[in-house]
């Protein structure tokens, strides 16, 4: 059997049997969606997307659907190690992590959030195609990524906005003053629906992040 993954810092804790008890369904799985129109004009500062004219399946691990319970949990706050996946019922394995995202595989995949001004590249590192592991890591490394102050004061973000994202960046940090000297990253832009819940395609070779409130 596979060693799983080391385990990270309690986090922000994500429980299987809590979020995947198929009595909570109801009110556990109602997923948050953002018009692209809504907080600040986001695509504004966006560049164009890669075209991918491959029709691809994205692996049922992480394929979003509205209907169905989420095939994945995380919590993006937290480090990869936490991933949850239904249909394991146990801590994720390196070997869990070197499945392809899609068939066929593709080498690069351009992810978007309405609640990011940025778009997610993730690029392949084995020469054939992106892997779990690619997505999650490359996932991770961008929102643990510190913001630039022209992210933060711009014309296109409401003072109120602001005041939302610097109220998730104190709660992820758990109001610890070490963490916080760190800065705003850009996973606080998220703000409390920073639970990853799947992907779904998008326009133009892209696809979209499915979060859900934590």
């Amino acid at each position: 059997m596979a060693a799983p993954l080391s385990n990270a810092p309690n986090g922000h804790g994500l429980d299987y049997d809590k979020h995947f008890s198929h009595e909570e369904l109801p009110s556990r799985c109602v997923v948050r969606f953002f018009p692209s129109s809504v907080l600040y004009g986001l695509y504004s500062f966006i560049t164009a997307p890669t075209v991918d004219t491959t029709s691809r399946t994205l692996d049922e691990r992480i394929r979003f659907a509205a209907l169905r319970e989420p095939p994945v949990l995380w919590d993006l706050r937290d480090d990869l190690s936490r991933v949850l996946f239904r249909d394991l019922k146990r801590q994720i394995t390196g070997y869990d992590l070197t499945r392809f995202t899609t068939e066929p595989p593709t080498p690069y995949m351009k992810l978007f959030h309405s609640r990011l001004p940025w778009y997610i590249e993730i690029r392949t590192t084995n020469g054939v195609g992106v892997t779990f592991y690619d997505l999650f890591s490359q996932v991770q490394a961008v929102l643990t990524s510190r913001i630039k102050n022209s992210d933060f004061y711009n014309n296109e973000i409401t003072q109120a906005e602001r005041g939302k994202i610097s109220r998730a960046w104190k709660e992820r940090c758990q109001y610890n003053q070490g963490e916080m000297s760190q800065g705003v990253k850009k996973v606080d832009y998220l703000m409390r629906d920073c639970i990853f819940v799947g992907l779904a395609r998008g326009r133009d070779g892209t696809w979209e992040m499915k979060t859900r409130k934590v």
